[in-house]
C-alpha cells in the first residue's frame, strides 16, 4: 500500500514558543506517548490572565484509518465561570496538515465535547463559555500521511477577553438600499449576491481600536430567511489578524443575527445566529490583514421587529 510521507523542510522544533509569540510557555509537552489517552496535568489555572500550553505534533504515532498523526492531551483549570478566549497556532510548516485543532472537553466518565478550536490561517480562536472547573484539551492534527519530523503548537486561553460595548460616536446606518446579500437558511448554498450595495463605512479594524456601528432592524417582508438585511463594508489593516464582533440590541423578543463575509469570494468567515430571540450575538474569529470584509445584520423573520442594534468589533493581534 502507497503511504505517503509528509516532509518538513528546515523544521526546528520550538518547544518554549512557536514563531514570533510574545510570552513564553507556561507548559510544555512532557509525554508524548502517554498523552494520547491519559491527559498529562499541566497544573494551569486560567483565572486572571492568559495561560499557554506548548507541544509538538510527533510522528510516529500514524492512524491510516482516521488520517491522525499524533494526538497530545492536557488538563487545565478555570477558577470562574464565564468565557475564555481559547487560540490555537502552529509553526508556519503547520501548513502542510490537513487539521490542526484544539478540542475541550470536560472530565466526566463520558466527556462532552464543549468546543473544537481548528487552525483557520495562522491561528484559530473561539470565545468558550466554561464554568469553573477542570476540563482536558485534546490537540489533534490530520495529514495524508505520516510526518518525517515534528511541528511545534500553541495553545492559549485567555480568560474574559475585554470588547465591551461600545458607547462612543457610531456609523449610522443610511438610508440606501443596503440589504446586498440574501440568507436562506433553507437552501444550499445558503448565501446569494442580492439588489443592493454594502455601506462604505470607511471603517477600518486595527490590532488595537474599536469600531461602532448602529442601525435598524426592519419588519421588512423579503422571500429568505431575514425580514431585513443590512449590509456594512469594512477592513482590515496590516496589524489586525483577529476580530471580536458583538452585535446587542434592545428588545429581547427580537432575534437578531451577524454574518462576517469576505467581501471578494463572499466565503463565511464567521457567523454571530444562536438562532433564539435574545439580547446579544458574541464571537471571536480570526481574519485576514489587509483584507475588505462585509458585516451583515439581519432580523431574523417571524420575531419582534423594528429592533435597532449597535455592534461593536473589536480588533486586535496574535502573535503566533
Amino acid at each position: 500500500m502507497y503511504r505517503l510521507r509528509v516532509r518538513c523542510l528546515a523544521l526546528a522544533v520550538l518547544v518554549a514558543g512557536c514563531g514570533d509569540n510574545h510570552g513564553a510557555c507556561d507548559y510544555a509537552e512532557t509525554d508524548d506517548t502517554g498523552n494520547a489517552t491519559a491527559a498529562e496535568s499541566s497544573g494551569l489555572v486560567v483565572g486572571s490572565g492568559a495561560q499557554n500550553v506548548c507541544g509538538t505534533v510527533d510522528s510516529g504515532h500514524f492512524d491510516l484509518a482516521t488520517s491522525t498523526i499524533d494526538v497530545d492531551r492536557f488538563r487545565v483549570t478555570t477558577s470562574t465561570d464565564g468565557q475564555v478566549l481559547v487560540r490555537i497556532a502552529g509553526d508556519p510548516t503547520a501548513a502542510i496538515l490537513s487539521r490542526l485543532a484544539v478540542s475541550i472537553f470536560d472530565t466526566a466518565p463520558s466527556p462532552r465535547l464543549l468546543a473544537d478550536v481548528a487552525l483557520a490561517g495562522d491561528h484559530g480562536a473561539q470565545l468558550v463559555e466554561l464554568p469553573a472547573g477542570d476540563y482536558d484539551l485534546a490537540v489533534r492534527a490530520t495529514a495524508p500521511g505520516d510526518l518525517s519530523g515534528a511541528i511545534a503548537y500553541r495553545v492559549e486561553l485567555v480568560p474574559a477577553p475585554p470588547c465591551a460595548q461600545a458607547t462612543g460616536p457610531a456609523y449610522q446606518e443610511a438610508a440606501g438600499n443596503n440589504d446586498a446579500i440574501a440568507i436562506d437558511l433553507a437552501k444550499v448554498p445558503g448565501v446569494a449576491m442580492m439588489d443592493g450595495v454594502a455601506e462604505a463605512t470607511g471603517l477600518v479594524a486595527t490590532a488595537n481600536n474599536t469600531l461602532h456601528i448602529a442601525g435598524t432592524a426592519t419588519a421588512d417582508d423579503h422571500p429568505d430567511s431575514y425580514a431585513d438585511r443590512d449590509s456594512y463594508a469594512i477592513r482590515t489593516d496590516a496589524s489586525a489578524n483577529e476580530l471580536i464582533v458583538r452585535l446587542d440590541w434592545a428588545d429581547a423578543a427580537a432575534d437578531l443575527d451577524f454574518y462576517l463575509f469576505d467581501a471578494r469570494t463572499l466565503a463565511t468567515v464567521a457567523a454571530g445566529d444562536l438562532g433564539a430571540a435574545g439580547a446579544q450575538e458574541l464571537r471571536a474569529f480570526p481574519v485576514q490583514p489587509d483584507t475588505s470584509y462585509v458585516l451583515w445584520v439581519g432580523s431574523y423573520k417571524g420575531t419582534h421587529a423594528p429592533a435597532t442594534y449597535d455592534v461593536t468589533v473589536c480588533g486586535t493581534h496574535f502573535f503566533h
